[in-house]
């Protein structure tokens, strides 16, 4: 009965080792199943995270490249507010394209920088500073100069105009010739300049008192008219004028002259004429002085009528056709005198 007993114990505990392998046995198989599943879940997103970056950086390029496009070869589109093109050489690069471009004679693709650089600048109105700082570098003879006025004067609520005439603002305080030079062609290029007091009154101060050369002053009156500005005013330039014409070089008058007739008072225009259209005057200076009868901007008198009468009835003189053309269109003369005219 013992032995019985003894080999019932054996056969329990061998079956309790048998389940206890079992159970471990498939709760090992069971916890690498659900690794395996965790790790190719894992792998799953990592590869569906991978597939999402790749296209959006594919779709990212897309768009970038499409925003390149829509700058570069077509103006008319809005420029991408994270655009690339914000820095001072980009604007530089675009206005010597612009440059180039209006050699080529191709109009379609001028108009389309040109358009091009307004859009950007007005995007970026904080760029029109360097637009201006590349104007004061540049000479003002030189092509860039008249494209950049150009293109400024352009933009919308005169942003370039009013930012050119900082700019002469700043010549005038410099003051030397070549600021005084450059202030003189930066105006004439100026949408409006004509009509800013302050230009204006930098323009009489050239003519009457802080012109640095000759030339300089001539230019700034060139720009004056004389219902401008005071009689005063008027007749200190006209007697300046005069001063210089009296110690001029002859081949200076020709520019001198007509300025003097324009700011001289009525009844001493006549004067002038008479004295600078005599014939031991250079033919240039006397074609200027009949040009001025012929314009209306001198009084018609009986001395000058004196005076075109021998300059016509002098056939050594070649100004003599000149002569008779201008006292039959402007004067009132009797057949009897156009009976001699025609003899002569």
């Amino acid at each position: 009965m013992s032995s019985f007993n003894g080999n019932k114990v054996v056969l329990l505990t061998l079956a309790l080792l048998i389940s206890v392998t079992f159970f471990v046995l498939g709760y090992l198989y069971a916890a690498n199943t659900l690794s395996q599943q965790q790790n190719i879940i894992v792998q799953t997103e990592d590869m569906r995270q991978t597939q999402d970056a790749v296209i959006n950086s594919k779709t990212q390029a897309q768009i970038n490249h499409q925003k390149t496009d829509d700058i570069n070869e077509n103006a008319q589109g809005a420029l991408a507010p994270d655009s690339q093109v914000t820095n001072d050489s980009d604007l530089l690069v675009m206005i010597e394209r612009l440059s180039q471009t209006s050699d080529s004679e191709n109009y379609e693709q001028y108009n389309q920088e040109l358009k091009l650089i307004i859009q950007f600048l007005t995007e970026f109105p904080e760029q029109i500073d360097i637009a201006i700082e590349y104007l004061d570098s540049i000479p003002y003879y030189s092509k860039e100069f008249y494209l950049i006025t150009n293109l400024l004067n352009r933009l919308p609520n005169q942003m370039g105009a009013i930012a050119m005439t900082e700019l002469a603002k700043d010549y005038v305080a410099r003051g030397d010739s070549r600021s005084q030079i450059k202030f003189l062609n930066l105006i004439q290029k100026t949408r409006g300049a004509n009509d800013n007091p302050v230009l204006k009154q930098a323009l009489l101060n050239l003519a009457l008192y802080s012109a640095r050369t000759r030339n300089i002053r001539l230019d700034a009156i060139s720009y004056i008219q004389p219902y401008e500005i005071e009689e005063t005013e008027k007749s200190i330039l006209a007697t300046e004028l005069a001063n210089m014409a009296e110690n001029s070089a002859t081949s200076d008058l020709d520019k001198l002259l007509p300025h003097l007739i324009r700011f001289s008072a009525p009844q001493n225009r006549s004067d002038i004429v008479i004295k600078y259209i005599q014939q031991d005057n250079p033919s240039n200076i006397r074609f200027t002085m009949l040009r001025s009868i012929q314009t209306g901007d001198i009084t018609l008198s009986n001395r000058l009528r004196e005076t075109l009468f021998n300059i016509a009835f002098n056939q050594d003189d070649h100004l003599s056709d000149n002569a008779k053309h201008l006292l039959m269109s402007k004067f009132d003369i009797t057949h009897e005198e156009y009976q001699l005219l025609m003899q002569n």
